[in-house]
């Protein structure tokens, strides 16, 4: 919520609020009482915003003065890793030597920074000491 003090009298000290900068138009103020609301969704691939916001006076002449808002937009984890595939099937010879390297799954995931990095486990399958 903005908030301006004007100690002048009457109409000159009366505050009203506007926006002077909205991107994309994805916020709103209460001219009245300097709320700010979101009236669309925000990407987080642009990082953040800068909203200027405008306190105007009612006198005659109007005065105003403005400040910039940075609104930073933070990834959150709603993506689940998604494999390339939904499933695989190899064939490899009993003389494979252990610890070899055979096969290569591939999965990604849609968030960014570490919300989209991804951990691969064998969760079952394995027998023995395998």
């Amino acid at each position: 919520q903005a908030k301006a003090v004007d100690p002048d009298e009457d109409a000159n000290g009366m505050v009203v609020y506007s926006l002077k900068q909205n991107p994309n138009n994805l916020f709103s103020i209460d001219e009245q009482n300097g709320a700010i609301s979101l009236t669309g969704l925000l990407d987080v691939n642009d990082g953040s915003y800068q909203v200027e916001i405008m306190a105007s006076d009612l006198g005659v002449p109007q005065l105003s003065s403005s400040f910039i808002l940075t609104v930073s937009v933070h990834d959150v984890n709603d993506n689940a890793p998604v494999f390339d595939q939904l499933s695989y099937e190899v064939t490899i010879s009993e003389l494979e030597s252990v610890n070899s390297r055979f096969f290569n799954v591939h999965a990604s995931d849609k968030d960014s920074g570490t919300n989209g990095e991804i951990a691969y486990n064998i969760i079952e399958g394995n027998t023995g000491d395998a």
